[in-house]
């Protein structure tokens, strides 16, 4: 039963992984493209000005 939970748990985090690096690359895509290249810089070097980008940028949508 552990060895279960511990698998899903890994999914899990592996999955939030991928969708952290999507969201950051689709960041970086959208700084490029507005030649915003300071807050890219700045994004690169700064996790939560990086956070702020993107709650700005890409609101999560709840249901």
């Amino acid at each position: 039963m552990c060895e279960i939970i511990e698998k899903l748990n890994t999914e899990a985090r592996e999955e939030g992984r991928e969708e952290g690096i999507n969201d950051v690359n689709a960041l970086n895509l959208r700084l490029i493209s507005e030649n915003r290249l300071d807050d890219l810089r700045r994004a690169a070097t700064d996790t939560a000005y990086q956070t702020q980008l993107l709650n700005e940028l890409f609101p999560k949508k709840t249901t």
